[in-house]
């Protein structure tokens, strides 16, 4: 082995590198260096999209709104989460039954909050707790229940939506309760609405939510917080991956925006109070107590005060208004007087002309036709009176018909199926006299409708006659009572058929008119005046209806009546102002506009007027009290609140919606009547709107002190 010597240093060796393997090195770099470019700038475009569903009738939680789009508390936790966790997320609100579907079958990732339990634990895994809910049990106010174990006494169902967790929760706790289940939220308390379920278990938020609009908060009363507990994000058993995710995204949320998210939406977490305000309420109520009857007092003897001195100056008005009420009253039963002597003229005048004069000139008439020889000077000046005689009692009858714009004031509520039967026990003696097999066919349930009782009696009454009148001994009369048609085109169909002596050909189409020579005798001998069809079909014209035969002679005749299911009569105003009279009603039905931004109308009127005719003024007033300022007040020339004299047009126009009603006063408006009603106008005319002071005096001294002031009752409900 050869070793260097000392003083030399080693040769340096030479490498020789190969051209084409240093280009592959260079290349090799190139690429790694473009991929460390190129990967995070993809892996940056490829943002994790997440479909988040929830019920979409449980507001303020998730609910869709009058666009359809998802609004709520829940929708607005989870935009913030995706913020957070930087990814894109879709909502899905259905029913709640079928959001856990969703879940559990993969087509919704995520579910947006709900109870903890061991059932869904079977297919279903949950997130860590973020917002705290409870499940309330609410029960009809009048029932006087405070608990749930009086609740169980009186065995009435609960309602529940169906798959929710206080279904279990009931099972488990109180399994001797009986429940109603529900396919959702807004099914479940529009039933407690119209009071089908007086008790129902549902979240404390949704409840005062709908409660609150529709204004039912005094309906009904929470008896106990039954279940409160964190709400939880739900994923499918497994889904561990989706899992980690969301739990990654609750701990990027702080508490402080979970707060906020709760007081936007008005909902407060359930805090206990500290021991030392506890100490604090019960050492001090009863100095509150002394406040608040101290303030009751000075607010007293400050309303005592303020009325004295508006009476005062309303005292020195009163002379001036008796002129205006004797005039009011003077005109008011002139009217009255009037159209009562026009409605018994009318009526004798026609009942003369029908039933006396009708005999008399049809004889002349059919003497003129008989084949015996007869002047025919006389023939031509008797045919002509006796026509001149007709056309005048034909038009004297067309005052019996009412104008159709004012038909509708004598049109009620009827169920068809009693009239018939009533009708039925009538003719039925007759129909046995003569032998008749007489079957009556109607509805089991009833058959309520808009109709005017007495003529449409009348119309039965003539139909029912003629069926027996003109069948034969020991023939069939069949009466029938039902529907047809569907939603907005549903009409009443009547039909009375029999098997008598049928009409001639040639008068089915005059069988309507009015003295048309169509008159038979029955086969009994019953005499006819031939007027009884006539005035069949002008009432069923004034329905609005109309009325038809088939019949062939010696076989027999069907009369088919149909009259459109009217369960409101709607008018314009022009229609009905003339008719208004002092004492009428006005009933308004306006728009209710949630904190959510939703505009719905209300289920029940919620405003009411009083129409006010004055002397020599055409217009018709209402006379109301509101917190609107949009009209000035007839009499005082200015807009205010509290009550207020306005034009009833001008409201009516000015109002939320163009949906009325009116309900009109039956009675004589007698002078004492009028005199008391301007009275208290003139009295209250220059109060403004209760304050809020007045109000809050009123609920404490109805709620809080009833044993000193006896008025519980009467401000139970006040809202």
């Amino acid at each position: 082995m050869k070793q260097n010597r000392p003083g030399h240093s080693r040769k340096p060796r030479i490498i020789r590198r190969h051209p084409g393997r240093l280009n592959l090195c260079r290349f090799c770099l190139l690429i790694l260096f473009i991929s460390f470019l190129i990967v995070p700038v993809v892996h940056a475009q490829e943002k994790v999209h997440l479909t988040i569903t929830a019920s979409r009738n449980s507001p303020p939680l998730s609910f869709l709104d009058k666009d359809e789009a998802p609004r709520g508390i829940l929708v607005d936790f989870w935009r913030l989460w995706a913020k957070k966790s930087g990814v894109e997320v879709t909502f899905l609100l259905v029913d709640w039954e079928k959001t856990l579907d969703l879940v559990k079958n993969g087509q919704a990732d995520i579910h947006a909050g709900l109870f903890s339990s061991e059932d869904r634990s079977a297919y279903m895994e949950f997130s860590s707790g973020f917002m705290e809910d409870t499940l309330s049990l609410f029960v009809f106010d009048k029932l006087g229940i405070q608990s749930i174990g009086e609740l169980r006494d009186t065995l009435l169902p609960v309602g529940i939506n169906r798959e929710y967790y206080a279904v279990e929760y009931m099972k488990k706790t109180h399994p001797d309760v009986k429940i109603h289940l529900f396919p959702n939220n807004e099914t479940l308390l529009q039933s407690a609405m119209r009071q089908e379920i007086l008790a129902f278990v549902v979240d404390y938020p949704v409840a005062v939510y709908y409660l609150s609009k529709h204004d039912a908060l005094g309906k009904f009363h929470m008896v106990e917080d039954l279940s409160t507990q964190s709400l939880r994000a739900g994923v499918k058993k497994g889904n561990q991956k989706v899992l980690g995710f969301v739990e990654d995204g609750l701990h990027r949320i702080g508490r402080e925006e979970v707060e906020e998210l709760q007081n936007r939406w008005g909902l407060r977490g359930k805090k206990p109070f500290p021991l030392w305000l506890k100490r604090l309420l019960i050492g001090g109520g009863v100095s509150i107590a002394f406040l608040v009857l101290f303030a009751n007092w000075a607010l007293l003897r400050r309303e005592v005060k303020r009325k004295t001195q508006e009476l005062q100056e309303k005292n020195n008005i009163l002379d001036i208004i008796n002129r205006d009420m004797h005039a009011a009253t003077q005109t008011v039963q002139n009217q009255i007087e009037a159209l009562e002597k026009l409605s018994r003229e009318k009526d004798d005048l026609l009942r003369i002309v029908g039933q006396g004069l009708r005999a008399p000139i049809q004889g002349i008439y059919d003497m003129t036709r008989q084949r015996e020889p007869v002047d025919e000077d006389i023939r031509s000046r008797i045919r002509g009176l006796s026509e001149k005689m007709l056309v005048l009692i034909d038009k004297l009858l067309q005052i019996s018909k009412l104008a159709a714009e004012n038909y509708h004031l004598e049109m009620k509520k009827c169920d068809l199926v009693q009239v018939f039967k009533k009708k039925m026990k009538t003719y039925q003696d007759l129909a046995k006299k003569k032998g008749l097999d007489f079957d009556l066919e109607v509805p089991s349930e009833p058959l309520e409708a808009i109709v005017n009782p007495d003529h449409f009696e009348q119309i039965c009454d003539n139909l029912f006659a003629n069926a027996v009148k003109f069948s034969n001994p020991g023939g069939r009369v069949r009466v029938s009572l039902g529907m047809a048609g569907a939603d907005e085109e549903k009409k009443i169909v009547i039909r009375f058929e029999d098997n008598g002596i049928g009409i001639p050909e040639r008068n089915i189409p005059i069988i309507f008119d009015r003295f048309s020579d169509a008159a038979r005798e029955g086969t009994g001998g019953e005499y006819s005046i031939g007027i009884g069809l006539a005035l069949a079909k002008t009432f069923v014209e004034l329905h609005r209806g109309n009325i038809r035969v088939q019949s062939r002679e010696g076989f027999g005749s069907t009369f088919v009546v149909e009259l459109p299911l009217l369960h409101e009569v709607v008018r314009i105003y022009e229609d009905v102002e003339a008719n208004l009279q002092t004492g009428d009603l006005i009933l308004f039905k306006g728009l209710y506009t949630n904190r959510m931004g939703e505009t719905s109308v209300s289920m029940d009127w919620t405003h009411a007027g009083i129409v006010v005719r004055i002397p020599s003024v055409g217009e018709p007033f209402l006379w109301e009290s509101t917190t609107l300022e949009t009209i000035a007040d007839k009499k005082l020339r200015r807009k205010k609140t509290g009550p207020q004299l306005v034009s009833l047009k001008a409201r009516l126009m000015s109002y939320e919606t163009d949906v009325y009603a009116v309900r009109y006063l039956k009675t004589v408006r007698d002078a004492d009547m009028i005199r008391q009603l301007y009275e208290f106008i003139y009295e209250v005319h220059k109060l403004p709107f209760p304050s809020e002071i007045q109000v809050i005096r009123k609920v404490v001294r109805g709620k809080v002190f009833p044993r000193l002031w006896r008025f519980r009752a009467k401000f139970r409900s006040i809202f």
